[in-house]
């Protein structure tokens, strides 16, 4: 992209710009790493064997992805364009180098492999150059890391593909929650219907219709798009590429929305640090010395009252988590007898389990939560405009970051936290859910009565509850807690950010005053012209 390179070239000037004051320029170092290798994320989803693989292979005309993998062996794995190299990263995050002639990788499992990397040299790649596809494991797979795996890129995601089998147009109930979940964050949906040859047109369209009606029901903040592709014999993929061709398209919106801001936001830090030494500069010691208590003063005040504002919010946050334990209770409560019956028969209760413990907590996120995180952020905003600081340079950019939008932005992401600490303990729940069921099967395998059947699968679905319900809450405990301490954290970071620019500006100026006359207005002239171009800069993001 066009913008990509202006970018680059933008921070560079600025960094030439600003590397004569000595001021911390790591961000933008940062920002350019990021920039370069900027990719929006759109993973493909849908349940075992309906083709996500070999759309993907159809694709890039090449199998780079295994097509005979079993559940266990379903790894995530990520393509996009590149100079032909294929990385593995292992659950120690250690990686392994492979070649493009390797694949299709097999034999790997989850429990082994966190993700596979495929960068290749594939003309189509390179025309959704910011675009990541992502292969994920089927919703279907029975292995709750996958769980986790999936729910890692909703934070970092533009769109989501959903891959449908033309014959089984239907949503099992773990897609439809995860679905409802996505709507939580408005996020776009495609849904492509594979293996298109086994049936008629007439049929097709039929099922496309089917299918429409079924998700519209679920997804109602987002548009749905819907297409038709084959893998095998007369391949058909161009409602594939439509999509992706439009994702990379939203892809440059979404990078001038997130880099423009981001940007902009360090311009004007840079700028208010020249402003700064422009408007100080006739202040004697004293004057600057008093400047600076001033300035120690006031972020000190700041942070003391952010503190006794997180105290009080540590409190409520008991008030949330009790009412989401309360939610995840009430829900595997009213689905008591049917998960008991379950058990009677010998059914697998995990993915019912599952299904019902992700709504709880994706609508108490929502309700309990995020009302309250709104809440305490917009305080602290009125806070740093109002009550404590006097330096408008530190105002302006904490307060920036702080707007509706950004308070919006910043409450969206939690839902991945929470739901990652739900995938998180889904595992060992799993191990207990398969002991506790194990012990109905011993029990009651020679006992003919009906009733101590029935009265045994209650006991040991209220059990799998109590289980359940202690467990999830305190994962789900854990991740919103270590949320909120990032999102102090970051504030914190910001506040000492400005004052450290601050700190610098007087001390420039104090070095200045024992300067000659002629060497200090050189200086002044220069930090003018700095001024101007980093003022140049800004209009030219913004125009």
């Amino acid at each position: 992209m066009q913008c990509v390179n202006k970018y680059l070239n933008n921070i560079t000037e600025t960094k030439s710009i600003m590397e004569k004051y000595e001021v911390n320029i790591s961000e933008l170092d940062d920002m350019y790493k990021e920039i370069k290798y900027f990719r929006v994320t759109s993973p493909v989803i849908g349940n075992f064997s309906t083709g996500k693989s070999s759309l993907i292979n159809a694709l890039v005309e090449k199998k780079i992805l295994s097509v005979d993998i079993t559940p266990e062996t379903a790894v995530p794995t990520e393509i996009y364009y590149g100079k032909n190299k294929v990385i593995r990263i292992d659950n120690e995050d250690k990686k392994q180098f492979l070649k493009i002639k390797d694949l299709p990788v097999k034999d790997l499992t989850i429990e082994d492999t966190k993700l596979i990397k495929i960068e290749y040299d594939n003309p189509f790649l390179k025309d959704i150059l910011n675009v990541k596809i992502v292969d994920l494991p089927g919703f279907d797979s029975g292995i709750e890391l996958h769980n986790k795996a999936i729910d890692q890129y909703v934070e970092n995601s533009l769109a989501y593909i959903l891959a449908i089998a033309v014959d089984e147009p239907v949503l099992k109930e773990n897609i439809e929650s995860f679905l409802a979940e996505l709507d939580l964050h408005q996020m776009p949906l495609y849904v492509i219907l594979t293996k298109s040859a086994r049936i008629s047109e007439e049929e097709i369209e039929d099922c496309k219709k089917l299918v429409e009606g079924i998700i519209k029901k679920i997804i109602t903040k987002s548009e749905i798009k819907i297409g038709v592709c084959e893998s095998y014999r007369d391949v058909k993929v161009e409602d594939f590429k439509t999509f992706l061709y439009e994702i990379q398209d939203n892809a440059i919106k979404i990078f001038e929305n997130k880099y423009g801001d981001m940007f902009v936001t360090i311009l004007n830090e840079y700028r208010n640090f020249l402003n700064d030494q422009l408007n100080k500069q006739d202040l004697s010691f004293s004057e600057l010395e008093i400047e600076k208590q001033e300035l120690n003063t006031g972020v000190y005040e700041l942070l003391k009252k952010m503190a006794k504002e997180k105290a009080e919010f540590q409190e409520q946050l008991e008030n949330c988590v009790l009412s989401i334990r309360q939610k995840i209770f009430d829900n595997l409560e009213n689905a008591l007898p049917e998960i008991s019956s379950m058990i009677q028969n010998e059914k697998s209760v995990n993915d019912r389990i599952n299904v019902i413990v992700r709504n709880a907590v994706a609508i108490s996120i929502k309700t309990e939560f995020e009302p309250r995180i709104q809440k305490y952020l917009k305080k602290i905003s009125s806070m740093i405009s109002i009550d404590v600081l006097n330096d408008e340079n530190i105002k302006f950019n904490i307060e920036k970051s702080l707007t509706d939008e950004k308070i919006y932005d910043t409450t969206r992401k939690v839902m991945p936290f929470a739901l990652a600490g739900v995938g998180a303990v889904f595992g060992p729940i799993g191990i207990s859910i398969g002991a506790l069921a194990g012990s109905f099967i011993d029990r009651t395998i020679n006992v003919s009565q009906s009733k101590v059947k029935e009265k045994r699968a209650d006991e040991i679905a209220r059990q799998i509850i109590d289980v359940v319900a202690s467990q999830t809450v305190d994962a789900v405990d854990s991740e919103i807690r270590s949320y909120f301490d990032t999102i102090n954290d970051d504030l914190e970071k910001d506040i000492y950010k400005q004052k450290e620019l601050l700190d610098k500006s007087i001390e420039d100026i104090e070095m200045r005053i024992n300067i000659e006359e002629k060497e200090k207005n050189k200086q002044i002239k220069q930090i003018k012209e700095d001024l101007s171009k980093i003022e140049d800069l800004i209009k030219s993001i913004r125009n």
